[in-house]
């Protein structure tokens, strides 16, 4: 069986205490490298001050569609956007 992977990575987390500090982002880019995963991005997301659960997740959309914009995708329909979110 063949199994084919991604080779490039926008990584999403929360602002979380145990993450703090530059060891895991290190360790974040030596796992990826070893891998062969080239790390385009980090995004972490902010404590929400109160926000609702639609801005998270617009927030999320925005962010996928905007891969996909970028993977030279056009957004012209209610379609592609569908399409480049899920």
């Amino acid at each position: 069986m063949i199994f084919r992977f991604r080779t490039k990575l926008i990584k999403r987390s929360d602002n979380a205490s145990v993450l703090t500090g530059n060891y895991t982002i290190k360790c974040e880019k030596a796992l990826a490298e070893s891998l062969g995963i080239e790390l385009l991005m980090r995004d972490y997301s902010e404590m929400q001050s109160g926000k609702s659960i639609c801005d998270r997740l617009s927030g999320a959309a925005k962010l996928r569609l905007r891969a996909y914009i970028n993977a030279r995708h056009n957004v012209l329909s209610a379609s592609d956007i569908k399409q480049g979110i899920f």
